[in-house]
């Protein structure tokens, strides 16, 4: 690599690493890459940092309100434009897991609201 060519990147700050579900799938999985692996972007969930790390779009479908996000043996966040399933993926005090894992063990928060 031809380091004179190199440019630099500023410090992420907080506050963008928090996805905006204003933003079309392309968008938001443009960030989400960006931001993985650390320090990943985060919607908020109860008031919790839930942090996707990896996702990937499903579907053009709008069944659910923006930010709702939808488990049913997926983890799956309702955008603009469509659906994503998210792949990897940490609440707030809990461990980094896959998307499949999480909806296993948080079927309370199915079409919870995520700001």
């Amino acid at each position: 690599q031809d380091e004179s060519l190199v440019t630099y990147c500023s410090t992420i700050k907080p506050e963008q690493e928090k996805l905006n579900l204003d933003l079309s799938i392309k968008e938001i999985n443009g960030w989400i890459r960006g931001l993985s692996e650390e320090p990943g972007g985060y919607i908020l969930l109860n008031d919790l940092k839930f942090k996707i790390f990896k996702a990937h779009k499903i579907s053009d479908e709008i069944t659910s309100e923006v930010g709702t996000l939808i488990i049913n043996k997926r983890t799956i966040l309702q955008l603009v434009d469509g659906q994503i399933e998210l792949d990897e993926v940490q609440l707030e005090g809990k461990k980094k897991m896959d998307g499949r894992s999480f909806a296993n063990g948080s079927h309370h928060l199915n079409n919870i609201i995520a700001k």
